[in-house]
């Protein structure tokens, strides 16, 4: 493994996600990386992010771990993991991050599961396809496209692709509380 492409603590940003429309929370966008001098930050969240490529070839790094990913794979991120995408050439991928209360609220507590880094499955990358497609699409029924599409594929996910999280994988009491002051700064910003 080459050590000088894995991030450290010291270059990565935490990463607040606002999720401002409760109808949709989610982030969803098209992210294209040429060459390894334009690789994404590393960076580290409390949602569960999942990523599908479509084009091109590059690596997802997750905590050291370092993956090859081509067209049509689906990367997972779980919580609280350091994580990046880099490429020698170009890569091409969705990025759909979902909120953690809207996982909670219709599937499961995601804090609570361990998700496999790397899924090459026609199934999910059929699923992922219908999630772009409801994004794409302008019809009066949209947003209860995405939420449905995005219900199915983490579905999916959760029974194909995860068990509950280890103990040894469970914050610790400190850095949960670490976790617990971000996300109440986060939900408080526009407070005094």
């Amino acid at each position: 493994m080459n050590n000088n492409i894995l991030p450290s603590f010291d270059e990565t940003t935490y990463e607040a996600h606002f999720l401002t429309q409760d109808n949709l929370p989610f982030i969803f966008h098209k992210d294209t990386i040429v060459r390894q001098g334009n690789s994404c930050t590393p960076n580290l969240h409390l949602n569960l992010e999942l990523l599908y490529f479509v084009a091109g070839s590059g690596s997802v790094i997750c905590d050291g771990r370092v993956f090859a990913v081509q067209p049509g794979d689906v990367a997972v991120i779980n919580s609280c993991e350091i994580h990046t995408v880099t490429t020698t050439d170009v890569v091409q991928y969705f990025c759909l991050i979902v909120d953690n209360d809207f996982c909670a609220a219709n599937i499961a507590d995601m804090s609570e599961l361990q998700f496999v880094s790397l899924i090459k499955n026609d199934k999910a990358q059929m699923l992922f396809d219908q999630v772009v497609q409801e994004f794409d699409s302008r019809d009066t029924f949209r947003n209860a496209g995405i939420q449905c599409a995005v219900q199915q594929l983490l579905l999916f996910l959760c029974r194909n692709y995860s068990e509950p999280k280890p103990a040894d994988k469970k914050l610790d009491r400190a850095r949960e509380s670490v976790w617990t002051a971000v996300e109440f700064m986060k939900q408080n910003l526009s407070k005094k």
